[in-house]
């Protein structure tokens, strides 16, 4: 017969019960993470297909943008900034790129900076850090004679700035 243990248990007893408490543990862990992903499927899916989450669109009288709140941007055409949106309207906040909306408003003349932040469950706020011109420059005005040229504002870094129509600069 086997060799016994002091508490009367067999060395494959115990065994057996090592296996079976692991696999038990190894059970839960595998539930724990399936949940896990079903819950985080679930979620995702509520945000990217609830309307409340949606960007509303704008209004039939083409009125303000309650949505869309942009600060900052005296001389930067709004409608830019807006048009830069325009893909959104209608769709998710959740599935917004942040990050591909921000490099399209950086190539708006006047923008130096940029910052898009979602504000839930259905805004978008638009911080807009712009240009300071620093001089004149005079260009060449495109299919004009040669001895036309036009007025541009430049700033610090070079960057041609589209003088806006509201605004008055001086030296």
């Amino acid at each position: 017969m086997g060799r016994k243990r002091e508490n009367g248990q067999s060395p494959e007893r115990g065994k057996w019960r090592t296996r079976i408490a692991y696999a038990a543990y190894g059970a839960a862990v595998l539930a724990l993470v399936v949940a896990g992903l079903v819950v985080y499927n679930r979620v995702d899916q509520l945000l990217a297909e609830d309307p409340r989450f949606r960007l509303a669109e704008p209004s039939a009288d083409g009125g303000d943008r309650p949505a869309l709140r942009i600060e900052g941007a005296a001389y930067t055409s709004h409608q830019k900034i807006i048009d830069t949106f325009a893909p959104d309207l209608g769709r998710s906040l959740y599935l917004l790129p942040l990050a591909e909306r921000r490099r399209s408003l950086l190539e708006i003349d006047w923008v130096r900076d940029a910052t898009v932040s979602r504000l839930w469950p259905d805004r978008l706020a638009v911080r807009i850090v712009e240009r300071t011109p620093v001089a004149f420059v005079q260009l060449p005005q495109p299919g004009s004679p040669a001895s036309s040229f036009g007025v541009a504002l430049i700033d610090a870094e070079g960057v041609i700035l589209e003088q806006p129509p509201h605004a008055k600069f001086s030296l």
